[in-house]
């Protein structure tokens, strides 16, 4: 999650997210999903499988999915989805998210072409490549704290006679005048 902004010349257009990481087995599938506001927008992932700190642009090797002009209007609606290839060493890889209007009816002197202009983001996670399965949903237990990452599923089977409180703002249910029981 990053914070959409837009305003010229003095909005965030990169996030260093690099210490969020993302773990995936090698021969899954990666998918992105975007909720972005303009429906205009293109979205675009790299990865820097050689570590060299530059994403190359030169073939498809590092980027891993485009989403273009469809005529539709419907790009950021649209997830990125991407295979690991089975044999990827293992390994800690950076990958760069990257959300952008891409005028190119603008002349360079217009500033059109500016992620700041235009509303777009640079984020860079870790892409974390394990051999070890992830699990297929959180594992709750009681009495801990635990996170549960925006849009992740899960099943809650609460002991007999337990109550359970939760909240949607991000507030301790313990405390919150928001919990819901």
């Amino acid at each position: 999650t990053i914070n959409q902004q837009t305003v010229n010349n003095s909005s965030p257009v990169y996030f260093d997210k690099t210490t969020q990481v993302i773990e995936i087995v090698p021969g899954t599938n990666l998918s992105i999903s975007f909720n972005w506001t303009g429906a205009w927008m293109r979205n675009i992932a790299y990865v820097d499988w050689n570590n060299d700190k530059i994403f190359s642009t030169a073939d498809a090797s590092e980027r891993i999915g485009y989403n273009a002009l469809a005529g539709s209007g419907t790009e950021m609606t649209k997830s990125i989805t991407y295979t690991v290839p089975a044999d990827q060493a293992l390994g800690d890889y950076r990958m760069r998210i990257m959300v952008d209007w891409f005028d190119n009816h603008s002349s360079p002197n217009e500033g059109k072409f500016d992620l700041n202009y235009n509303g777009g983001s640079v984020v860079d996670v870790t892409l974390r490549v394990t051999n070890t399965p992830l699990p297929a949903s959180p594992t709750l237990s009681f009495g801990t704290s635990n996170l549960i990452v925006k849009g992740d599923a899960f099943t809650l089977t609460p002991p007999a006679g337990a109550t359970v409180k939760y909240t949607t703002d991000d507030t301790d249910p313990a405390t919150s005048a928001t919990a819901v029981t």
